[in-house]
């Protein structure tokens, strides 16, 4: 029998961006994020004096998150921070750990995939929501874009 693979329908799915004492809000869209290992190359001599490139694994980085939602009550705290955090009052903890989860809508309680934010500073605001009057289904857009020194990602809870 061949394996299953098991494939997420988003429609049904939002994200919950939160940390130990609060939830900062629930979003729709979610990019970025990816994780990237630098790779040092070093070089070897056999017996015969032939040099050989070889690398090993470095250091991790990575990319930006951004979170996209309706505009919302929830948006006047992120400015705060992302605000907070143009200030470059290092006095104040700008960094925060945090975590985005993913749920289902039907269950906004059982995480199915979190990844745990640490250190996040938001570093992108929009200047201007997102809009079109003429479409039907659009709505007033926000996004916020956060930089993390680290992210760990934690599997479904089965």
């Amino acid at each position: 029998m061949a394996d299953q693979v098991r494939a997420w329908d988003l429609t049904d799915k939002s994200f919950a961006l939160f940390d130990a004492t609060q939830k900062y809000g629930l979003f729709t869209g979610i990019s970025g994020g990816e994780m990237s290992i630098s790779m040092v190359p070093y070089t070897v001599v056999d017996h015969q004096g032939v040099p050989t490139e070889r690398y090993i694994p470095g250091q991790i980085s990575f990319a930006p998150i951004t979170l996209t939602c309706a505009l919302s009550d929830v948006v006047k705290e992120l400015i705060d921070w992302f605000m907070l955090s143009a200030t470059q009052d290092y006095t104040q903890n700008l960094a925060r750990n945090c975590s985005i989860g993913i749920f289902r809508k039907i269950e906004p309680d059982k995480y199915l995939l979190r990844w745990d934010l640490i250190k996040a500073i938001p570093t992108t605001l929009p200047s201007v929501y997102s809009y079109n009057a003429y479409v039907a289904s659009s709505s007033v857009k926000f996004k916020l874009t956060l930089q993390a020194e680290d992210i760990k990602i934690v599997p479904l809870e089965e």
